[in-house]
Order: structure tokens, then C-alpha cells, then sequence
């Protein structure tokens, strides 16, 4: 009780939970920096942030986008946002795609991941440089329209279960990394 962790001892131990699989540890660990009520933990600065809304970006399920994008609110409220935070609340917005939509709604249905999506870049407005916001909602474009495409349906993707650790890269993002999405043919198909 009369230690104090210095930002930098925090951060590592916060990035240490989340790349152990323990996502709901790192953000309660976040959530009590924040709070401050903790005698010997710091404030959390950006990098806290970054550290875990990329973390929960990478789960790759549902819950994980939910709670990153509390962490971008907390960010927000507490005026430390980056890039990478939204970049990574981006990423995670991908999670809320309803797969389960009907074949029949051409589209009118709103979608809880483009709507999330525009949600965060809103927010984004007048707390990052204009042309950060540009960027960013370049990004949030090529992301959300990349899942949209018969290639990518049916792909890990698809898989909504909260992994123990970061998700392995599946063969489809090794070919787009490395190819990327223009050098592949269109008549490609995975199987």
C-alpha cells in the first residue's frame, strides 16, 4: 500500500493481461485507473487506451467490441485520444456485423457495425486533426465494405468465439496482406 506504479509499470502489466488472453482483467484494470480510487495506481494516459481497445479489437467477438468501444468513450471523457484508439475501435466495430441478415432486405436494414462505425468517427470530430478524421474514415470504409465481399464471408470472420489469447492470422489475411485486395484475382474463392 505504499507503493505507487509509475504509468509505464502500468501499462506493462495492462499489456501483459491482454496479450495473456485476460481482456476483462485488462479492462477492469483500466476502469480502476480511471476511477482513481485505487491508492498506487496511476491515471491512465493514451497508451493505457491503445493498449486495450487494440486488445479487444483482436478478440474479434461481440463483447470485446462493446467494451472497446466504452473504452473509446473513456478516452473521449478523458480527453487523451489517439489514432490508434479509434483505429482500433474501428477494427472492433467490424464485430458487430449481423450476419444473420435476410438475403431480401437489400441492404435497408441499418447495420449495428456501420452504425457503430459512424458513431465513433462523429465523435472523432474536433478531437483529432481534421485530417486524421480523414484518414480514419478512409480506413473505417475500406474495413467495413472488405467484410461485405463473398470472398471474406464464411472466413474466420465468421468464428464469434473469444479466443484466449489474440487470434491467429487465418490463411485469408496472410493472401490479402501479402497480395493485397486488388492483386487477387476476381475470380478467386476459398474454400
Amino acid at each position: 500500500p505504499k507503493l505507487a506504479v509509475d504509468a509505464i509499470a502500468a501499462n506493462t502489466y495492462v499489456d501483459a493481461l491482454a496479450r495473456g488472453g485476460a481482456l476483462g482483467d485488462a479492462r477492469d484494470l483500466l476502469e480502476a485507473m480511471r476511477k482513481g480510487e485505487t491508492p498506487g495506481l496511476p491515471r491512465p494516459d493514451a497508451v493505457s487506451y491503445a493498449v486495450v481497445a487494440r486488445a479487444l479489437s483482436a478478440a474479434q467477438h461481440p463483447a470485446a467490441a462493446r467494451a472497446c468501444l466504452d473504452v473509446f468513450d473513456w478516452a473521449l471523457d478523458d480527453a487523451l485520444m489517439a489514432p490508434a484508439i479509434a483505429k482500433a475501435t474501428i477494427l472492433a466495430c467490424t464485430s458487430l456485423n449481423d450476419n444473420a441478415a435476410s438475403p431480401f432486405d437489400f441492404g435497408l436494414r441499418a447495420r449495428p457495425d456501420v452504425a457503430a462505425a459512424k458513431r465513433v468517427l462523429d465523435a472523432l470530430d474536433g478531437e483529432l486533426p481534421p485530417a486524421a478524421v480523414t484518414k480514419l474514415r478512409l480506413f473505417a470504409h475500406q474495413t467495413l465494405t472488405r467484410f461485405d465481399t463473398e470472398t471474406w464471408k464464411g472466413t474466420a470472420y465468421d468464428d464469434r468465439r473469444l479466443p484466449a489469447a489474440f487470434r491467429k492470422p487465418s490463411a485469408t489475411d496472410k493472401i490479402f496482406r501479402n497480395k493485397g485486395w486488388n492483386e487477387v484475382e476476381s475470380g478467386f474463392k476459398l474454400i
